[in-house]
């Protein structure tokens, strides 16, 4: 085994922890948060000096009330798009909002370790 193999065998088992740390943080404070269905109310693109922001305005009743969250991001995501009035999971406590966005990087973290772990242990063959 040379040193190429060592480091490249390295980088992606710092990147195999590092996606499961923050997936288990997130699936952590899941466990310990209700679980509401929300609807898409809006979806708007924005465009500003050739840059795009992408806006998603979610809608959910809680105990007889209604609010409205928006989810921001600067990129479009491959398997994320709500459709108008499409129900999406959230979650929620006292003190924090688990929006559909982060239920999505919650998913593309769990895909991330995987990948990782199957290149560290390729470059080890």
């Amino acid at each position: 085994m040379n040193q190429n193999q060592i480091f490249i065998f390295t980088v992606f088992a710092f990147l195999t922890l590092l996606f499961l740390t923050k997936y288990y943080k997130l699936n952590t404070k899941l466990k310990q948060m209700e679980h509401i269905l929300c609807k898409c109310t809006n979806t708007i693109t924005k465009t500003s000096y050739y840059k795009n922001t992408y806006s998603y305005i979610y809608e959910y009743k809680y105990k007889g009330k209604t609010y409205e969250i928006e989810d921001k991001t600067k990129f479009k995501w491959p398997f994320f798009k709500p459709q108008i009035k499409e129900e999406l999971d959230l979650f929620l406590n006292k003190q924090e909002i688990i929006t559909p966005l982060k239920l999505y990087y919650l998913k593309v973290y769990k895909f991330g370790s995987f990948i990782s772990l199957v290149c560290a242990i390729l470059t080890l063959i």
